[in-house]
């Protein structure tokens, strides 16, 4: 029998919105977590910097395959990108 392990993946502020849960089954060797990534919009996220007054195109939340967060990218509206190793 196969460990089956449920992983949600949320959004680190707050934790509130969740983005989609993961079941990870069995042997994951051809996965390596460190060069497989899934990047998620969230828009709580970029309506709570927008509040605080920034001009935020998108948050986006990047998780290993594993789902642990790597990073958080802020896009602005002039097209930089702010790169955080969390919730900005």
């Amino acid at each position: 029998m196969e460990d089956k392990e449920i992983k949600d993946v949320r959004c680190p502020n707050g934790p509130q919105r969740l983005f989609l849960k993961l079941r990870i089954e069995g042997n994951q060797n051809l996965v390596n977590p460190e060069l497989n990534c899934m990047e998620l919009s969230c828009q709580d996220c970029a309506r709570t910097l927008r509040r605080e007054g920034y001009d935020i195109f998108r948050v986006l939340h990047r998780y290993a395959i594993n789902a642990e967060l790597i990073e958080t990218v802020v896009v602005w509206e002039n097209g930089k990108e702010t790169i955080s190793n969390g919730w900005v």
